[in-house]
């Protein structure tokens, strides 16, 4: 079985048929060594600047504005619903997508795709340099074991992207098409209530309810676009 190179606590998530820390393993999956390889490339985004220019009134669809918790809540579950990952990832606080893509960067280099044309073309896209890309790759296929310099190089990286959600998306399209699945549960959100909101100025809490009972910490932060999920919700202290 190949080692885990760097992935921190957010990321140990349903490897293998193993469920890690419960209050995690309802957003990420972890990387999975026996990935395959695929060649379907996505195309969508790069046709998409020539669609606007060419039919004004397309109907492509723009993030939604969450005037409330409950609201922003039920535009992720029907963007889950949809399989639309770039109404997803904006509409989660902007902390938490860098964590998503930092699991989806780690995905598409552990698994046979790393070194896939189409995932350097999606990073190049979104200001991330293929050669810097492929020096990482070279590294990364090389190493057994935590890398701290990996993961510094990663998160410069996405720090670079210029469209964190957007490259988020890309990605996750991607790894589902050459692997079946991406780096996010495929079950997020799904089927779930709110319970216990409680809102205050800027900020809510409340609980999202699981199917089975479980119950688990959300939070919401407001900003100028609106309410946004914040799923890495901090631990309430008693």
């Amino acid at each position: 079985m190949l080692a885990w190179s760097g992935l921190d606590r957010y990321n140990l998530f349903e490897a293998l048929g193993e469920v890690a820390e419960r209050s995690n393993a309802t957003v990420l999956k972890t990387v999975d060594p026996r990935g395959s390889v695929g060649s379907n490339p996505t195309l969508s985004a790069m046709f998409q600047p020539f669609v606007r220019r060419i039919f004004p009134s397309s109907p492509i669809r723009k993030p939604m504005v969450a005037r409330t918790p409950q609201e922003a809540f039920e535009q992720a579950q029907q963007a889950m619903q949809r399989g639309d990952w770039r109404a997803l990832f904006s509409i989660l606080d902007p902390r938490d997508v860098p964590r998503i893509l930092n699991n989806a960067f780690k995905l598409c280099l552990t698994t046979h795709h790393g070194a896939h044309d189409e995932f350097a073309a999606i990073c190049e896209r979104h200001g991330v340099p293929a050669a810097e890309l492929a020096r990482l790759w070279q590294s990364w296929s090389k190493t057994v074991g935590p890398n701290p310099t990996h993961e510094k190089t990663l998160k410069a990286m996405i720090k670079r992207a210029s469209d964190i959600a957007g490259l988020a998306a890309e990605l996750e399209r991607h790894s589902r098409a050459i692997r079946g699945g991406g780096s996010v549960s495929s079950s997020l959100l799904l089927g779930e209530t709110l319970s216990d909101l409680v809102v205050t100025a800027d900020q809510a809490r409340a609980l999202r309810q699981f199917p089975s009972g479980w119950l688990e910490p959300v939070e919401f932060v407001r900003d100028r676009d609106g309410w946004k999920v914040r799923l890495f919700a901090r631990a309430r202290r008693t």
